[in-house]
């Protein structure tokens, strides 16, 4: 037995050693977050409030969507829907009580999912209801501002749905005024009227849908401005460029049917330049100038602790 042999194999672990410590590092800095280590003991659960579990999905959703719904639409990372779900839910019941109020639709897309309001109005307070979910939008992207989600890209409010007709979109467009005109979160100080664009995703549609695209577009256009108009008495016209207010039409496919959903917000929640997509609420991903850097800095061990 040779008496280098020890010593070889500790300079084996120490360089297998040196090179796992080089992986976790670079995971870590990958993910933004520390691993978990076997010395900090079991690895932990995530914890939840009693009556603020997840929550099951809505199988008979499809009747509820008929008639119309309240809630919000997430578009998120693939594969990560319900993760997604969760981190929204979290914020938007942030101060409230105990109670979760959300019911879960199971859609068919990937990268996408639906919350549903279950509170249901009473007599006539629709508008109330829909004011605030438009309140909790507001509270939603302020809180992202401060610390933004980390797997969901955008929630868009839905204070309308029906099903895939010209004659249904053009009520629910008219309905959508109601909340431009009550809610606290548009300007409501127009002496001239405003101006407005219809933001269109038909994902998913099938081609005798797809044709019907532009007339589906007008349809909305169309309740919209003339509800305006009967309302207050200004118009309503369209503006792609800088609208004060965007209405949000968008394609869900639940239970092998399809179904549109609408919302409507200011122009000030998008990205701008012309962009009618609202603001991203997920956290700035580090450059890859910027990753590398941090690189360096872990292979001098000035990284992140």
């Amino acid at each position: 037995m040779h008496p280098s042999n020890g010593n070889e194999q500790s300079d084996a672990d120490a360089f297998q050693s040196d090179e796992l410590e080089n992986l976790k590092r670079d995971a870590e800095l990958e993910m933004g977050r520390k691993l978990w280590e076997e010395d900090d003991g079991a690895a932990p659960r995530e914890q939840y409030e009693p009556g603020r579990e997840l929550g099951r999905y809505k199988y008979d959703a499809v009747k509820d969507l008929e008639q119309g719904v309240r809630g919000y639409l997430i578009r998120c990372r693939f594969r990560r829907e319900r993760t997604s779900i969760r981190e929204v839910t979290e914020r938007l019941n942030a101060g409230q009580d105990g109670e979760n109020r959300f019911g879960i639709v199971k859609l068919s897309f990937r990268g996408m999912a639906m919350l549903l309001d279950q509170r249901r109005p009473d007599g006539g307070a629709h508008d109330i209801e829909k004011n605030t979910v438009m309140k909790s939008m507001q509270r939603l992207m302020e809180s992202a501002r401060e610390d933004g989600l980390r797997f969901t890209h955008r929630v868009s409010p839905v204070l309308e749905s029906c099903v895939c007709t010209e004659s249904a979109l053009e009520e629910k467009g008219k309905s959508l005024v109601s909340c431009v005109v009550t809610s606290d979160v548009f300007d409501s100080d127009k002496k001239s009227g405003i101006k407005f664009a219809v933001l269109f995703s038909g994902r998913g549609l099938s081609k005798k849908h797809e044709g019907m695209r532009l007339k589906y577009i007008h349809a909305v256009a169309k309740g919209f401005s003339d509800e305006y108009a009967s309302r207050t008495g200004l118009t309503a016209t369209v503006d792609l460029r800088h609208p004060d207010v965007v209405v949000s039409v968008d394609h869900v496919d639940v239970m092998q049917r399809g179904f549109m959903v609408l919302g409507v917000y200011p122009f000030t929640w998008c990205e701008g330049a012309s962009k009618l997509d609202l603001k991203s609420l997920m956290s700035k991903a580090p450059t890859q100038g910027t990753k590398r850097k941090n690189r360096d800095a872990v292979a001098e061990g000035d990284g992140p602790e």
